[in-house]
């Protein structure tokens, strides 16, 4: 084999292994299932990710609250929430890649593949001012950001 036939076969091997790598991460085993509760690191999204957090699924009654993802945005990036209400909170993925919504410090994290939508519920327990992330690599950075501000009652 030659030097150049070799090196060939060497940079298409390397990526057919990259590609599978990337298209592990973007439709891997896990789509649709919860895996417990936001683990803080990018491994949820980059293992197959997670459905949700919070009470996982939506709660009767509660407060509605929806934000569409594109690439690479939120609309609307600023929500206002009451303490100590109920609220469900749904992501529909108007993209063409996956995209999640995480909000780190209260526990929530949804996750919705292109063209789909997901909801959790949860009750936010304290005033304050939280991040809003999409935490695929590299998607925060090129504008998936927001603020959810929860308001005393």
């Amino acid at each position: 084999m030659t030097r150049i036939h070799e090196s060939r076969l060497l940079i298409a091997g390397l990526t057919l292994v990259t590609a599978a790598l990337v298209g592990g991460v973007m439709t891997g085993p896990g789509w649709g299932t919860h895996l417990g509760s936001w683990h803080g690191s990018m491994m949820g999204p980059m293992m197959g990710g997670w459905e949700g957090s919070g009470t996982d699924s939506p709660i009767r009654g509660a407060a509605e609250v929806e934000i569409t993802a594109t690439d690479f945005a939120f609309s609307p990036t600023e929500i206002t929430v009451t303490s100590g209400q109920p609220v469900n909170l749904t992501l529909v993925n108007s993209g063409s890649v996956p995209h999640d919504l995480s909000v780190a410090d209260l526990d929530v994290h949804i996750v919705a593949r292109p063209g789909q939508s997901s909801t959790v519920g949860f009750t936010p327990t304290g005033p304050g001012t939280f991040s809003i992330v999409c935490t695929y690599p590299g998607h925060a950075n090129a504008g998936m950001r927001g603020t959810l501000t929860v308001v005393e009652p």
